[in-house]
Parts: structure tokens; C-alpha cells; sequence
């Protein structure tokens, strides 16, 4: 009947490392997930700023527009 009770220690022991590595991989899920976004937000803002430079040297915008517009991306 012992080997049964050591048993049932044993699964315990397996399960409780399977949760941590469960809660490992969440983690670095959620962390690798977020820096993805700021730098796709980042770049997203690189973008635009980089189109109202050209609408501004095209002369489709006037100077106040574009600091307005880059004010508002900042």
C-alpha cells in the first residue's frame, strides 16, 4: 500500500511541473505578443509621418497642417 501513497506523490510532483511550464510558456507568449505590437505601432507611425513629409514637400499640405498632423502622431 506504500508504493501506492509514494505513487501518487510522484504524479503530483509531474503535474505541478507541467502547470510551471504551462505559466512559463503564457508568459513569454503574452511578452513576446506585446513587444510585437509597439513595434509594430512604431513603425505604423514611421509610416505615416514619413507620408505627410511628402504631401509637405509636395505642397498638398501647409506647414502648420503638417506640424498639426505630426503633433498628433507624437
Amino acid at each position: 500500500m506504500y508504493w501506492v501513497h509514494g505513487l501518487n506523490y510522484g504524479l503530483g510532483g509531474i503535474m505541478g511541473l507541467i502547470i510551471i511550464v504551462l505559466l512559463v510558456a503564457v508568459i513569454i507568449i503574452f511578452l513576446r505578443r506585446n513587444s510585437f505590437t509597439n513595434y509594430s505601432n512604431r513603425d505604423n507611425k514611421d509610416e505615416a509621418i514619413e507620408i505627410i513629409k511628402k504631401r509637405y514637400a509636395k505642397g498638398e499640405i501647409t506647414k502648420e497642417e503638417f506640424d498639426k498632423i505630426k503633433a498628433d502622431l507624437s
